[in-house]
Formats: structure tokens, C-alpha cells, sequence
């Protein structure tokens, strides 16, 4: 791998990697302590399996469902992307080997949120999945180490892996059937692996790492579609924009590989979606349309979508957490389907036209929901709320406010055009892709928390940033005066 040039790292690159220091083994003691907390709570705090409802709920009846050996997808299995029923389906067909041991625990934990007779036959089957969560929450901070390597150095691994470690949404998403906890495994694993093509030193080494990223990216696609527009502003900053760029070889070469690599998946779910759908062409899920209406029919709590077909009803009805915590009651009726995206836009873009400054307001108010407002869903409704409202603070104070003066510093001392070309502009544009994303939708913490390694990133270049510059501050002080005299 090359290191980037000198200007690129105002921060001297030390051995980082050498275990005779003292902040790799802090990284290691919370990394150790993270572990022993994931196992307390994914396996006997917070079981999976005992909180299966709302979406949860929706994503085990789809599983459920699909692993019938004579059941026909359709219309209503397609809302949503379609890899987290698809891992529900497999674990519900092959079972559970430790069921009965795990039925034991989360018994004696205190109970089910759920009642504990329903899908008692599901749970026993998603112990093995319940073991999975468990051990990809464990290479989560893994991964997050391994991003903040490609982008800057061992140190600021070390850093990021501690801090990973122990940030209570990065264990608490693991805690439910979401797919959420895949993709906080699955960003920094992609864009980790694409900075580290892009600075490769042989090309077929960055081809390799580029076709692998290709498939993680198609894959995380399929459990959250946000990750398109994130990962395309990565892709854009890095190859345009950057001031350590590839050369266009390169960077042609590094493109054509990543799409390679997740076309094949891609086509796979696209068809299988289209086909659920009615022969409806979908990338991976119907459910766009919805959230567009969701977050552009004035300020209401939820969507009622009636189906006006009554001899066969597909009824539907969605809300947004946010608008929940911020009060809204109404509750609106449409006489059409979920999964009829044209009638969705259709019925948004005319309440746009009818309101366009509160459609605008709206849409800033998704983006604030996503980054700053509320407490995260689901734990906003369990014991763990005081929890993740803590964490939530710890977020807006140290990691945000952070991130944005480590872009404005950029700012201040290089201007606008080095802001736009710089490594911490490339770390932050996939937010940008989610903002862009909820604006057009809805907007809740959910949805940017698995983008939270970024900030993390951010906030530890901060971190070190500042450390050079009190330190250089102290030095000039420091320094004695010369008076001199005019003649």
C-alpha cells in the first residue's frame, strides 16, 4: 500500500501498530469489554427473539412465509429489501441446534416483550441467527478499525477500534431482527475495502479489493438501499474530487471492478422483486413510493394504505418513530396500496404542488430527525431507553460537533476548494447520501446510526488535530521574546 503524501497527513505517522504501547492495549481492554457485553446483552439481555414485533415482526413473517416450501412470493414480501427476510427464511429452515438452552435463558431474563406462546416455533429455529448477530456485532469494530487504517493510520485504528468497541448502538442494533446491524458491519467493511484498492500498490491487488467491496456493496444493498446513495458519493468524492485520487486508469479500473462485482446479486434480487411484484420493475423493494408519501403528506403520525380491493385486502399501515416522539396524532387514509408506487408519488407530489414551503420544511425536518432529533428506535421503547438517550447525547457532543470542525478547519485554513478535495470530505460525503435519501423520504436516528463510523473517523482526526495545535501553541508561547529597537 502507499502511504499518501506528506501534505495528507498533518499528523506524523507513528508505529501505532506495535503492541509496546499503551493505546493498543487500551483498544484491546475495550475491545474485551465490549465482547463480554455483547454476550450479556444479545444473548441474555436483550435476545433477539423476545422482541419480535413492529418491524421485526415484519421481517420474521416474511421469513416465515418464504420458507414454506409451497409459498409464492408477492406483492406483500417486496416492501421492504428483501436479505433480511432471506436470512429469517434460512435459519427458520434449518433450525436451531442450542434452542433449548437459549429458550432457558431468555426465560429466566425476565420474559418476552412478545407474549411468550407467540412464534414460539420461530424462536426455537433463530437461535443459530441469534449466535450470528452476536458474532457479527463482534468484528463490527473490527471492520470500523480497518477503515480508519485505509484512511489514515494504526493509530487512528487503535482509536477507532476502542471507541467502537464500547458505542451502545454499534451492540444495540445486534439486539433485534433488523437489518441495521448488518450494514453497521457491512459500511466500513466496503469502504474500507475500496480505500484500500484505491492506494494499492499492484493493480491486481486493487482490482481484487474492488470486485470484493463490489459484492459486500451489492449485498448491503439488499438489506438497505440507503447504502447506494452513500456508497455512490464515496465512489464520486474518490475518483473526482480528492486531492490523493487515483490516476483515471486506475480509478476506470477500480469502478468496472466494483460494478462488476455487485451486478451479479443485484439482478438476482431486482428480478426476484419484480417477479413478487407483479412483473412491477423494483431495484429491491416497492416500499420507495410509500416513504416518499410517508414523509410528504403534511405532519401526520402514520399512513393508513386501504386496499381498494376488499375481496383480497392488502392492508397496510406505517408510521415514522420521529413523528411519534415529536407529538403528531392524525393518522391519514389512502384509498390505495403500499406496494402502488405510482398512486404514492402521485398523491405526495400533489400535496407538494398544494404546500411547497411546508414540503420544504418537512424534508429539513427529516434530516434533522435523522441526525440530531429524538431517542433511536426501537430502545425509545424498552428499558434501555435512558440508555440510548445517554448515547445519543455522547454522539451530538463528541462525535458531531466534532466531525463538522474537523471540515470546518479544513475550511478555515486551506478554503472551500481544499475542503472539497480533502480525506475528511471524503469520510463525510456518504452522510451527505443520507441526508439526501430522508430528505426525499422520512427521517429517523435509525437510519443514520449505521453511518456513525464516519463521525467516528472524523472525531478522532479531530481529536488529534487539536492535540497539534494546543501543543504547537504551547511551544510558541513558550519561546522568549526578542525586543528590538528602531534606530
Amino acid at each position: 500500500m502507499t502511504p499518501l503524501p506528506p501534505d495528507s497527513q498533518p499528523i506524523p505517522s507513528r508505529p501505532g501498530w506495535r503492541i509496546g504501547g499503551g493505546l493498543p492495549w487500551l483498544a484491546g481492554f475495550a475491545f474485551v469489554f465490549g465482547v463480554v457485553v455483547r454476550i450479556a446483552y444479545i444473548l441474555l439481555l436483550h435476545d433477539p427473539r423476545a422482541h419480535i414485533y413492529s418491524d421485526m415482526q415484519f421481517y420474521c413473517e416474511i421469513g416465515e412465509r418464504l420458507s414454506r416450501s409451497d409459498y409464492l412470493a408477492g406483492p406483500g414480501d417486496v416492501t421492504h429489501p428483501p436479505a433480511m427476510g432471506a436470512v429469517i427464511c434460512f435459519f427458520n429452515s434449518h433450525g436451531g441446534t442450542l434452542a433449548n438452552w437459549f429458550d432457558k435463558k431468555l426465560v429466566a431474563a425476565g420474559g418476552f416483550v412478545t407474549p411468550p406462546g407467540k412464534y414460539q416455533t420461530l424462536r426455537s429455529r433463530l437461535t443459530n441467527m441469534v449466535v450470528l448477530q452476536l458474532l457479527l456485532s463482534i468484528l463490527a469494530p473490527l471492520a470500523i478499525a480497518m477503515w480508519a487504517r485505509a484512511m489514515f493510520d494504526w493509530r487512528a485504528a487503535w482509536m477507532a477500534l476502542g471507541v467502537a468497541s464500547v458505542y451502545f448502538p454499534f451492540i444495540d442494533y445486534f439486539g433485534y431482527f433488523l437489518a441495521e446491524g448488518y450494514v453497521i458491519l457491512l459500511i466500513p467493511l466496503i469502504l474500507g475495502l475500496i480505500a484500500f484498492a484505491a492506494r494499492a500498490k499492484e493493480m491486481r491487488t486493487a482490482i481484487l479489493l474492488s470486485l470484493a467491496a463490489g459484492v459486500l456493496w451489492s449485498v448491503g444493498m439488499a438489506f438497505k438501499l440507503v447504502l447506494l446513495p452513500g456508497v455512490l458519493a464515496f465512489l464520486l468524492v474518490m475518483v473526482v474530487m480528492w486531492e490523493h485520487r487515483p490516476t483515471w486508469r486506475r480509478s476506470a479500473a477500480l469502478l468496472l471492478a466494483i460494478f462488476i462485482g455487485a451486478t451479479p446479486l443485484m439482478v438476482v434480487v431486482s428480478n426476484h422483486a419484480t417477479h413478487a411484484n407483479i412483473g412491477k420493475r423494483v431495484l429491491v423493494s416497492s416500499k420507495n413510493g410509500a416513504d416518499f408519501l410517508l414523509g410528504h403528506y403534511g405532519r401526520i403520525r402514520g399512513i393508513y394504505w386501504r386496499d381498494p380491493n376488499r375481496a383480497a385486502p392488502m392492508d397496510f399501515r406505517f408510521g415514522s418513530p420521529s413523528s411519534v416522539q415529536r407529538g403528531y396524532s392524525e393518522v391519514a387514509t389512502v384509498n390505495f396500496t403500499m406496494t402502488d408506487s405510482v398512486a404514492n408519488k402521485a398523491a405526495a407530489w400533489k400535496w407538494i404542488g398544494e404546500h411547497p414551503f411546508d414540503a420544504f420544511v418537512l424534508s429539513c425536518e427529516h434530516v434533522y430527525d435523522a441526525f440530531l432529533n429524538g431517542i433511536p428506535w426501537p430502545s425509545s421503547s424498552t428499558q434501555f431507553v435512558s440508555l440510548a438517550q445517554f448515547f445519543h447525547f455522547l454522539y451530538a457532543v463528541f462525535l458531531f460537533v466534532p466531525s463538522m470542525l474537523a471540515i470546518a478547519l479544513v475550511w478555515k485554513d486551506r478554503g472551500l476548494l481544499a475542503v472539497l478535495r480533502s480525506t475528511e470530505f471524503l469520510i463525510a460525503c456518504p452522510l451527505l447520501g443520507v441526508a439526501a435519501s430522508v430528505f426525499a423520504t422520512i427521517g429517523e436516528l435509525r437510519y443514520r446510526i449505521p453511518w456513525d463510523a464516519a463521525f467516528i473517523l472524523l472525531a478522532i482526526h479531530m481529536g488529534r488535530q487539536l492535540k497539534i495545535r494546543l501543543s504547537r501553541a504551547t511551544t510558541d508561547t513558550s519561546k522568549p521574546q526578542v525586543e528590538t529597537t528602531g534606530l
